[in-house]
Parts: structure tokens; C-alpha cells; sequence
């Protein structure tokens, strides 16, 4: 159930940059992200259920002393990987919900868009920098002329 919820969750971000051209990305973006925060937000109710009974499970077992029933310490390790597993899908979900959220605040004009630069990924002077703006802080001072001597 989880790694086909991860595949759903792949196949959305991936059918998100596939949109027609010249069409506005942000309907796009907003079924994404909300597209995005539902599968998050179901694959994290799976882990929940799975970290409840497997829980109980285990806290059961760990009460019976038989030594038919050994490695307690594997129990309690696959318990709190399976609630870990609950946290990193709340966290996807949580930000999925903030990328919605700062999308559609973006869409509305309220939040600033992204500077060129960061949307570009790089450093220095971006593509939408004035020419101005640029400066050699490192360039060396211009050579004195020699006076000859006489």
C-alpha cells in the first residue's frame, strides 16, 4: 500500500510538468499540490493504523516472557520504524499544504513572487539582474606608470 501511494505521489509530480503550452501553470500547480497532500495525507492514515496495531502487537508480545518468543528488540524496532514512517508522511503533507498555500497566495498577488535567481538556481547576477548591479569586487587596482629615473 505505501510504495503504490509513493508511485501515485511520483506519477502526480511527474504528470505536473506536463501541461499544455502557453497554459497558465497555476491551475496546474494548485491540483498538484492538493493532489499531492491527499495522497500524503492517506498514506499517513495508513501508517497511523499500521503503527497502532502493530503497537499493540508488539506490546503484547513484549509482556509474554516465553522463550518461544524471543527478539524483542527486532519488535520494537519495526514499531518505530512504522511510526517513523507515519511522521515522514505527515511531513509530506504539512508541506504539500504549505506549497498550496503559498501558491495560491502567489496566484492571488499577495506573496512576491520568487527573485530570477532562485527560480534559476544560481548565484550571482540572474537573467532578470539589471546590468548595473554587477560588480568586480575582486578586479585589481589599475598599474602605476613607471617615472624613469635619471
Amino acid at each position: 500500500m505505501s510504495l503504490g501511494l509513493s508511485l501515485l505521489w511520483v506519477l502526480v509530480r511527474g504528470l505536473a510538468r506536463e501541461r499544455a503550452p502557453g497554459a497558465s501553470p497555476v491551475p496546474s500547480i494548485v491540483a498538484t499540490r492538493a493532489g499531492e497532500g491527499a495522497i500524503a495525507a492517506l498514506g499517513a492514515g495508513w501508517w497511523l493504523a499500521m503503527g497502532v496495531v502493530v503497537s499493540l502487537w508488539t506490546s503484547e508480545a513484549n509482556a509474554v516472557r516465553d522463550p518461544a518468543l524471543p527478539a524483542d528488540d527486532w519488535r520494537n524496532t519495526m514499531s518505530f520504524l512504522y511510526w517513523l514512517n507515519f511522521l515522514l508522511f505527515v511531513l509530506l503533507a504539512c508541506t504539500s499544504a504549505l506549497l498550496l498555500y503559498l501558491t495560491r497566495m502567489r496566484a492571488g498577488g499577495r506573496v512576491p513572487p520568487a527573485p530570477p535567481a532562485a527560480v534559476a538556481g544560481s548565484s550571482g547576477a540572474g537573467a532578470g539582474a539589471a546590468p548595473h548591479t554587477a560588480v568586480n569586487v575582486a578586479a585589481p587596482p589599475a598599474p602605476v606608470a613607471a617615472v624613469p629615473a635619471h
